[in-house]
């Protein structure tokens, strides 16, 4: 997010922390996925991030069988 500006990504590092606040006070062991492309240099979120869907990989594959459509 380098060439974001400064106010965008701290709006994004907000609505994130907001996120893992909110999770942490309901269910701590919550699953959340959310599909986006910040990738913020804040540790919290690194942690937190279990794939990066990059370079080919994908949260559905291609050989996924798919439903015909009419």
């Amino acid at each position: 997010m380098d060439q974001v500006p400064d106010d965008d990504r701290q709006r994004v590092v907000q609505m994130f922390s907001l996120i893992f606040q909110a999770v942490e006070q309901v269910e701590p062991s919550l699953q959340v996925i959310i599909v986006e492309h910040a990738d913020l240099n804040e540790q919290w979120y690194r942690e937190a991030i279990v794939e990066r869907w990059r370079g080919g990989m994908k949260l559905v594959p291609d050989d996924w069988p798919r439903v015909d459509q009419p």
